[in-house]
């Protein structure tokens, strides 16, 4: 097993990787996979910004970090919310996307889980 490091660019180890800076109180990075003609992108946490976008560029699958609720937002913490993924996916022209929790215990706590994050564990189309 090789173990590679990452960093802001494009890297080619052994199939091609683009990582990019977000929109984050800390510098966090999200990536980029094309391997056998398919792309995979993962947007971990952020707010919605210009490289999230560029990274999800026609992707086959995006998978991004989902730390608030249906509806919930907060300017002075950026994070992702379902409708703030779904607006990634659209521009970008990803096929399906997957929500990562994190803090599941909010939604679980909600009372309101079922309808909040069922996506859990289901990939969706994007018409």
């Amino acid at each position: 097993m090789e173990v590679y490091g990452l960093s802001e660019g494009l890297r080619n180890i052994p199939f091609l990787v683009e990582c990019k800076y977000l929109f984050h109180s800390s510098r966090c990075l999200g990536c980029r996979f094309e391997f056998d003609g398919k792309i995979l992108t993962y947007i971990p946490d952020t707010g919605i910004c210009k490289n999230a976008i560029e990274l999800a560029e026609n992707a086959d699958l995006l998978i991004a970090e989902c730390s608030f609720k249906i509806g919930q937002c907060n300017v002075e913490w950026q994070h992702l919310n379902p409708e703030n993924i779904v607006k990634i996916a659209k521009e970008a022209g990803a096929k399906k996307i997957a929500k990562q929790i994190d803090g599941l215990m909010t939604y679980l706590k909600s009372g309101n889980w079922l309808s909040d994050s069922f996506l859990i564990l289901f990939f969706i189309l994007i018409d």
